[in-house]
């Protein structure tokens, strides 16, 4: 069980594609076929159906209950938040925008981004090197 965590920050509707919503409170037997085809069906989406990603029990290889779906339009993620509560399986479903993933930090700078070495008189050390 999650606990009682409190009432969930609003997130911020995203200003660009990929427009990503979270979908929860499905039964643990939905598969992403499942919650993809009812999706397209309320949404009207029979040309490209969404993309859905259930997150899915390592140990037990069913769904947890909650995935994301992604849209490339913003009026069809509005879309999706508008069936909040409206039953799918059984169960009402609770939609809203999902938080953005962090993206990963910057990879090192390339060599060529690097400045190159001093150049100038070669060093000079003042201990002798054992031969």
């Amino acid at each position: 069980g999650g606990g009682n965590r409190g009432p969930r920050q609003e997130v911020p509707f995203p200003d660009c594609a990929p427009y990503t919503g979270y979908v929860g409170n499905m039964s643990y037997d939905t598969t992403d076929v499942d919650i993809a085809s009812y999706l397209a069906e309320q949404l009207r989406m029979t040309d490209t159906p969404p993309q859905v990603r259930l997150i899915i029990d390592r140990n037990t290889g069913r769904s947890k209950g909650f995935g994301y779906v992604e849209f490339q339009e913003a009026d069809q993620l509005r879309a999706l938040l508008a069936l909040t509560d409206t039953e799918f399986m059984g169960r009402p479903l609770r939609t809203s925008v999902a938080q953005a993933q962090q993206r990963p930090a910057p990879a090192a700078a390339p060599a060529e981004a690097l400045p190159p070495p001093p150049t100038g008189p070669e060093p000079c050390y003042f201990f002798d090197l054992p031969e």
